[in-house]
């Protein structure tokens, strides 16, 4: 009588491979974003203003950021 061990992990593979398809398309438009971001995008942004990212910046950099959105620079 022959025995067959049982593998769990076999359903979970099938099922990583199914966004796969759809990663380059993504990556291409995250890609085509960035370029439009930088050739059209504004010196400040609302991300420069939040109370949670001006909390991680040195005084130099609040200047720094503060002077662009204004657009001094």
């Amino acid at each position: 009588m022959a025995t067959r061990a049982i593998n769990p992990n076999i359903g979970s593979a099938v099922n990583e491979n199914k966004g796969s398809a759809w990663r380059p398309f993504t990556e291409l438009l995250a890609s085509v974003g960035e370029v439009i971001e930088m050739c059209f995008g504004s010196p400040g942004s609302i991300t420069s203003m939040d109370a949670d990212h001006r909390a991680n910046l040195t005084v130099r950099d609040k200047t720094e950021s503060d002077v662009d959105l204004m657009g001094l620079r």
